[in-house]
C-alpha cells in the first residue's frame, strides 16, 4: 500500500513497490473501475487473444466481433 498524489493532469504514479507486487509495465493498459467513492486499477494482459483462448478454448474472432466485445466490456466497467 502506498500514498501517492494526483497531479494537475489527474495522473497518479505507481510506486516501485506496487509495480513489483502487481508486475505492471510502462505503457501497459489498465481498467479503472469505480467502486463507490474509490476505484480499482486492473492491469490488462498485453496478449488478450491468448488469455481468451486459455479461458474459452479455440475461438476465432473477427475485427467486428472483437470491437463489439470491447465496447460491451468498456460499458460494463463504467
Amino acid at each position: 500500500m502506498s500514498l501517492v498524489e494526483v497531479d494537475s493532469r489527474y495522473r497518479v504514479t505507481l510506486t516501485s513497490d506496487v509495480r513489483k507486487m502487481v508486475e505492471v509495465r510502462k505503457g501497459q493498459r489498465v481498467y479503472i473501475v469505480p467502486k463507490g467513492d474509490s476505484f480499482v486499477v486492473i492491469p490488462l494482459s498485453d496478449d488478450v487473444d491468448s488469455q481468451l483462448q486459455k479461458l474459452i478454448g479455440n475461438v476465432k474472432f473477427n475485427k467486428a466481433a472483437r470491437k463489439k466485445a470491447e465496447t460491451f466490456l468498456f460499458k460494463q466497467a463504467r
